[in-house]
């Protein structure tokens, strides 16, 4: 039994030492591996700071690269092009280029340049815009005009009575011609014809006094007179006073029985003028004025209605 004891105590005692070994081996590893461990961490903290600070270093460059490049673009490119944009928005409104500094850029400057030709092409042009529409005034006024009387055309009459229309007013039209014009054309000639029409135009436009009365060539010898807004009385008055007024001209009309020349009228009247009226107002104008041509000429004729050339003026009655 002593000796059982005795070998016990001698193996735990060879444990006892094998266990501290291993104790002090494991202790010994883990240190090393924990110190290890430990400088992996402080090179990788090393390397992550590094990395940090370059991409820093990096973006903080590249903004400053970039900062540079906008001012360069500023002054190169930008501010030039502001310039010659606010040029191009003067040569608009007509005005004189602002000089503008050299420019950096080879292309740019070849614009800024040309600017000032713009301007004076514009102007050009410009020059030529007016003087076009000043033409096309005048080209229309000359298509709304008779070049033997003077006096508005039947293009004009049309525009005149389709205003009228759209309007939608009371309006008369009186139709004349001159008596036994064409007696007068063959006997004296045509040139004489062109002076006869050319006085009786004239005389009758001076005849007419206010804005709303207008005195157009329908053809030939044939004229025409719209009154805005008046009455058939009123019209009557008006086309009297024509007659008359063309009779005291005293022009000798070897063909005419009167021995001058005469005109004959026709008056219409309508309460409302609308487009769908105004064919029919042009007819019975041209009817009154053929009927007071087979009345005898020289006289006024109202809508079917003879009326006598001294019964429709009374006494201070005015144009």
């Amino acid at each position: 039994w002593r000796e059982k004891l005795a070998i016990d105590a001698q193996a735990r005692a060879l444990w006892q030492s094998l266990e501290d070994e291993l104790l002090r081996l494991v202790n010994e590893v883990s240190s090393r591996e924990l110190q290890r461990s430990l400088e992996e961490a402080e090179s990788l903290s090393e390397a992550t700071d590094y990395i940090v600070w370059s991409i820093f270093l990096f973006t903080l460059g590249l903004l400053a690269f970039l900062l540079v490049l906008l001012l360069l673009l500023r002054r190169d490119l930008l501010r030039p092009l502001v310039r010659i944009a606010g040029n191009l928005s003067r040569l608009r409104d007509g005005m004189q280029p602002e000089p503008i500094p050299a420019v950096r850029i080879t292309e740019l400057q070849e614009v800024v340049d040309i600017v000032p030709d713009i301007g004076g092409y514009l102007g050009s042009l410009r020059e030529r815009s007016c003087r076009l529409e000043e033409e096309k005034d005048a080209y229309s006024r000359m298509s709304l005009m008779d070049s033997l009387t003077g006096i508005p055309n039947r293009r004009a009459l049309d525009m005149r009575l389709a205003d009228l229309a759209e309007l939608r007013q009371a309006a008369s039209l009186i139709m004349l011609d001159v008596d036994l014009f064409k007696i007068y054309n063959d006997t004296l000639g045509h040139q004489e014809g062109d002076v006869c029409l050319h006085r009786v135009a004239q005389a009758m436009r001076d005849g007419l006094r206010g804005g709303d009365r207008e005195i157009f060539r329908y053809g030939g010898e044939e004229f025409a007179v719209v009154l805005d807004g008046v009455s058939p009385e009123h019209a009557l008055h008006v086309a009297e006073r024509l007659r008359q007024t063309v009779e005291q001209l005293g022009i000798p009309h070897p063909g005419n029985p009167a021995g001058h020349v005469t005109i004959s009228l026709g008056v219409a009247a309508v309460e409302v003028l609308t487009p769908e009226t105004l064919p029919r107002l042009l007819e019975t104008a041209d009817s009154a004025l053929y009927s007071a041509k087979e009345h005898g000429r020289n006289r006024v004729h109202l809508a079917g209605e003879l009326v006598k050339k001294s019964a429709c003026l009374a006494a201070g009655d005015r144009l």
